[in-house]
C-alpha cells in the first residue's frame, strides 16, 4: 500500500501498476490478486480519507453556520481530491457507476455533501440550483486542476465557494 500510494502521488493514478508491485517487492500477479483493478486499489488507498470525511460531515452538521460548515467540508474534499494527479477524473467518472470499486466511497461523498448542501441551501445564503454531484463534480475538477498546475488546491475550491453563494 505505500509503494502505490508513493507511486500515484508522484506520478498521479496513471501510474504503473508493475512499477508499484516491483517497489513493494512483490510479483505483479499479487497486485492483481489483491486488487483486480486499477480501481480497486485506488478504492483501498482512498477509503480512510472518505470515511474521515464521512464523520468530518456528520460533525459539521451540528454545527451553527451551514455555510461555514459546507466551505469547510469542500476544503477538505478538495484537499484530498487533490492528492493524486487524475483521482478527480476518476471520482467524477464514478459518481454515476454503481459497478465501480470507488462508487461506494463517492455515494458517501455525495451524501454527506448533500446533507451539507441542503442545509446551507435552506439558509438561503447558497444557491438553490445545483446538486451534491454539481459541487462535487465542480470541487473534484478544480481540485486536480490546481494540483497539476502546482497550484494550491484550496485557492482554487475558496473561488469556487465565494460562486455558491447567493447574489442580493
Amino acid at each position: 500500500m505505500t509503494a502505490a500510494d508513493d507511486a500515484f502521488s508522484r506520478d498521479g493514478v496513471g501510474a504503473s501498476l508493475e512499477k508499484i508491485a516491483k517497489a513493494a517487492g512483490v510479483a505483479i500477479g499479487t497486485v492483481y490478486s489483491h486488487f483486480p483493478t486499477r480501481e480497486d486499489l485506488l478504492a483501498h488507498l482512498i477509503a480512510e480519507r472518505m470515511t474521515r470525511l464521512a464523520h468530518l460531515g456528520q460533525r459539521l452538521l451540528e454545527g451553527v453556520d451551514p455555510v461555514a460548515a459546507l466551505f469547510e467540508w469542500l476544503e477538505v474534499f478538495g484537499a484530498d481530491a487533490a492528492i493524486y494527479q487524475g483521482l478527480p477524473d476518476s471520482v467524477i467518472r464514478t459518481l454515476h457507476d454503481p459497478r465501480s470499486p470507488l462508487f461506494n466511497s463517492c455515494e458517501t461523498m455525495r451524501t454527506t455533501c448533500g446533507a451539507l448542501l441542503e442545509r446551507a441551501q435552506e439558509s438561503d445564503q447558497v444557491r438553490a440550483d445545483i446538486t451534491a454531484v454539481d459541487v462535487l463534480a465542480m470541487t473534484a475538477a478544480l481540485s486536480g486542476a490546481a494540483a497539476a498546475g502546482g497550484h494550491d488546491a484550496g485557492h482554487f475550491v475558496a473561488v469556487l465557494t465565494d460562486g455558491l453563494r447567493t447574489r442580493p
